[in-house]
């Protein structure tokens, strides 16, 4: 290399230098675990024909969001959001387009 290349220069050197002795230890460590899923056990599952019916039937029977969102395993604001979808809820000012 030309003697005004960067790649001569001694702080690019030591971080060359840095980067390689890192990537040659990464290897002999053990691969990261993804990270653990926290909320509902139903969260970001497309809703099937069977959870619309429970949805709807929870609905007409009184039950509240809360607890429906408990019992089909989403957040309330999926279950209100599909609620409003099927036509069982209006929509809220400010929240649904």
């Amino acid at each position: 290399m030309p003697a005004d290349s960067p790649y001569n220069a001694p702080p690019v050197i030591r971080a060359l230098y840095a980067v390689s002795h890192a990537l040659q230890a990464s290897d002999a460590a053990p691969p990261l675990q993804p990270a653990k899923k926290s909320g509902p056990p139903n969260g970001g599952k497309p809703w099937s024909l069977e959870d619309d019916a429970q949805l709807c039937a929870l609905m007409d029977e009184g039950v509240e969001l809360k607890a429906i969102a408990q019992q089909v395993g989403r957040t309330a604001f999926a279950v209100e959001t599909r609620l409003v979808k099927l036509g069982k809820l209006p929509p809220r000012v400010g929240r649904f387009a």
